[in-house]
């Protein structure tokens, strides 16, 4: 499994894509607009979302945020 930290500005956009392994996107500080199966969810600090491997995802910045994405 590898850790990956994220840094976003406002309004950066990571496009649709898919993960090869599972991953767990973790936010330290900000916030982010996540897209996953048709149903966006706002993700605060220490807020956490599951993502499936292979199952097509966004995310959009809503302020400066740092992350953690987690995968395998």
């Amino acid at each position: 499994s590898k850790a990956i930290v994220m840094v976003f500005k406002k309004d950066m956009t990571l496009k649709e894509h898919k993960s090869a392994l599972p991953a767990k996107l973790s936010i330290f500080s900000g916030a982010v607009s996540f897209v996953m199966l048709g149903e966006t969810t706002t993700l605060h600090q220490y807020d956490t979302m599951d993502i499936p491997m292979n199952e097509v995802h966004a995310v959009t910045a809503l302020e400066d945020t740092v992350a953690l994405l987690t995968q395998g």
